[in-house]
């Protein structure tokens, strides 16, 4: 997930994104194509929202952004 999001920084983009689902590394996903169980299309995410912010995997994530965003390398940040 790291690695994806560093290769995502270096895109010459003037908005780049991450969803919740990758964040805390959700391995289910919505909308599937020809699922038949609903809702196919809400998830719950296996962290609290009020845990998001302490998440390490959210943390690496926004540090390779912060650092795109501020010139850094995205390849100095997170493991």
């Amino acid at each position: 997930v790291i690695a994806a999001h560093r290769l995502l920084a270096r895109a010459p983009s003037t908005l780049l994104t991450a969803t919740l689902e990758d964040l805390v590394a959700q391995r289910a996903r919505p909308n599937l194509p020809g699922a038949t169980q609903r809702p196919n299309w809400s998830l719950p995410l296996p962290v609290l929202v009020d845990d998001l912010p302490t998440h390490p995997l959210v943390a690496a994530v926004t540090g390779v952004f912060a650092s795109a965003l501020t010139g850094g390398t995205a390849d100095s940040e997170a493991p």
